[in-house]
């Protein structure tokens, strides 16, 4: 009953509620500002998990709450997961730990999901490059 009432109130009051879980949801804009500057090497290491849902809800957070054109992986899948990858290592290399690549991104590109380029990465494309969701 009670997990009716927050659904019908966040449909209504807050359309652009991001949900981190099955009974809780925070606005966009919180959510952005949460994770508008993670340790550069990662954005992919909150899905899955419990804290956030999907990389769909971190890519809505950020365009919403922060007005940005496109979320970060919508942006890693853009440029490329094996280009991030080489960057990552490369700065992870000089600059240390902090740059490090997250273990999802590695195993994502072993797997040969490399982005748009080859219609399979974080998300997949259809043949013309659109987003399947």
């Amino acid at each position: 009953m009670l997990a009716d009432c927050i659904c019908r109130y966040h449909e209504r009051f807050q359309p652009d509620a991001v949900w981190l879980s099955a009974d809780t949801w925070v606005t966009a804009e919180a959510m952005g500002a949460a994770v508008a500057f993670p340790a550069p090497g990662q954005p992919m290491a909150g899905t899955g998990e419990t804290l956030v849902r999907t990389a769909s809800d971190i890519d809505k957070a950020l365009k919403l709450g922060l007005n940005h054109p496109m979320g970060p992986f919508e942006m890693i899948d853009l440029v490329g997961l094996d280009v991030r990858l080489s960057v990552l290592q490369r700065l992870s290399q000089s600059l240390g730990e902090l740059y490090r690549p997250n273990n999802l991104l590695l195993q994502y590109v072993q797997a040969g999901r490399l982005g748009k380029k080859v219609g399979r990465g974080v998300y997949a494309y259809d043949d013309s490059g659109k987003r399947i969701d």
